[in-house]
């Protein structure tokens, strides 16, 4: 019981230089004053990682393509088809099969 006040202790006399030393680097960046970009440059980085990252998110965007572009036909063909792969067995017998998917044509026009 002892041991753990002890490192409570410890602990959060840790954690009080840990944030008086933050207070410190604070009121040398302050922001709005001249050096405060540079210093705070200084302190965190320039962000290298994060804009490289971001580039490699822009190109991805910009090349993404969901689908084909250029053969919607072909597209709506395999949609039609699998539409009317799942259908009941006892819709497919019958004479409205070519009605349920009808809605597929209209769209393959």
């Amino acid at each position: 019981m002892e041991s753990g006040r002890e490192d409570a202790k410890k602990d959060a006399a840790e954690a009080k230089k840990d944030i008086a030393e933050a207070k410190d680097k604070v009121k040398q960046c302050a922001p709005g004053s001249a050096q405060g970009k540079q210093c705070m440059t200084n302190l965190i980085g320039a962000g290298a990682d994060e804009h490289a990252g971001m580039d490699n998110v822009r190109h991805e965007l910009d090349t993404f393509r969901p689908g084909p572009s250029d053969n919607a036909g072909a597209v709506m063909h395999s949609a039609c088809a699998a539409f009317a792969a799942d259908l009941p067995p006892a819709l497919k017998a019958s004479d409205t099969t070519g009605e349920l998917t009808g809605v597929c044509e209209l769209m393959n026009r």
